[in-house]
């Protein structure tokens, strides 16, 4: 007689029994894939599906970004009703100045460079041909009419070239060129965002987190805001720009697991039809959280409340006869 050989069987069901499904409509902040065995719960004040948050959280999204800030604009929010607390965007100008000697030799048919870091023409080497120019304020005059993401003007005597982008990756750098002119260190940009016209939803993360209570996490190119109980956003200048508004977000029982999505979804932010599963026996491996938490016992007993019963599945051994 041969010998026997086993081999391991994945049926690959997350359903198990007695199915029960029902059309819903899932609301999800950001565009994300959501897999077979994810548990939803429905929030209370829209009636919709979401994702299912251990403990109960208040949620809210920021629109996608880069995000279009300025310097000083704020986020006051009040998280779990402590306080409020506010952040604000921090971004300076990289600056630098010349240190040549007035009235200086006629600058007519010589040339200096511009480089700058950050912004639309970052990298792009930007050569300035002067005419009759003696004054600083004549140089100014012929660098403004021909260099793009900077600006000159008059400052001491000197001149001083401002970088249009405000930010801590902003830098000016100044070749001589053909020409006479001489340049002090620059000084550099400086803020808690690398470039205030196009701020990441991780700086925002970075910035609210290091103010307030708040968690956040970076779905895609938004910021989502997650508090135990209540997000509180009040009247602030950076809330239209990150796609907020003054309200009060609380929990809504997210927290209470009562479906559950029973194959993968490529979900768009927002609305999404699904046919949810809302009733039945679920294997217990396949099941997951939006945060990856372990589904404890406890879980497993709300889930088993509604109506959707996990079950621990043993795989099938096949005999092969060889």
């Amino acid at each position: 007689m041969s010998n026997l050989t086993i081999t391991n069987n994945d049926l690959g069901s997350l359903i198990h029994a007695s199915g029960v499904f029902r059309p819903e409509t899932l609301a999800l902040i950001g565009a994300q894939t959501v897999p077979a065995g994810r548990i939803l719960a429905r929030d209370s004040v829209s009636g919709k599906l979401v994702n299912y948050v251990p403990g109960g959280a208040a949620l809210k999204s920021t629109g996608n970004g880069p995000f279009n800030l300025a310097n000083g604009q704020t986020i006051i929010l009040d998280v779990n009703n402590v306080g409020p607390v506010t952040t604000t965007v921090a971004a300076t100008a990289a600056t630098i100045t010349d240190t040549t000697a007035y009235p200086c030799a006629d600058q007519t048919g010589l040339t200096m460079t511009i480089t700058l870091t950050g912004g639309p023409y970052s990298g792009e080497v930007q050569t300035i041909t002067f005419g009759t120019a003696t004054t600083a304020a004549l140089i100014a005059s012929f660098i403004n009419a021909q260099a793009r993401g900077v600006k000159a003007s008059v400052s001491g005597g000197q001149v001083l070239l401002t970088h249009d982008g405000c930010g801590s990756v902003m830098r000016i750098a100044c070749g001589a060129g053909t020409g006479g002119l001489t340049w002090a260190a620059q000084v550099v940009g400086t803020g808690n965002v690398t470039d205030e016209n196009a701020v990441t939803a991780t700086e925002i993360k970075t910035m609210v987190e290091l103010a307030t209570a708040a968690d956040l996490t970076v779905v895609g190119t938004a910021a989502v805001f997650k508090a135990t109980t209540e997000l509180d956003f009040q009247a602030s200048t950076a809330l239209a720009a990150l796609g907020l508004s003054v309200e009060v977000i609380t929990a809504n029982e997210n927290g209470i697991p009562k479906a559950v999505m029973p194959y993968e979804l490529a979900g768009a932010n927002g609305d999404n039809a699904i046919r949810a599963l809302i009733g039945g026996e679920v294997e217990l491996d396949r099941l997951s959280t939006a945060d990856g938490s372990t589904i404890t016992l406890v879980i497993q007993d709300l889930l088993r409340d509604y109506g959707i019963v996990p079950v621990t599945v043993q795989e099938l051994g096949a005999l092969d006869n060889q």
